[in-house]
């Protein structure tokens, strides 16, 4: 079973990568975004 699970997570892990990296990466930019709109709007000094 150990082995199964382990074939099968490997088989899956670059794809989960990929969408991890993604999702951060997407986040990130959100994250930036709202901060300079709230810097230019002027709600956070």
């Amino acid at each position: 079973m150990p082995a199964l699970n382990r074939r099968i997570s490997t088989k899956r892990d670059p794809h989960m990568a990929d969408v991890a990296y993604v999702a951060l990466v997407l986040g990130g930019f959100a994250c930036c975004a709202l901060v300079l709109r709230a810097l230019q709007t002027g709600r956070v000094k």
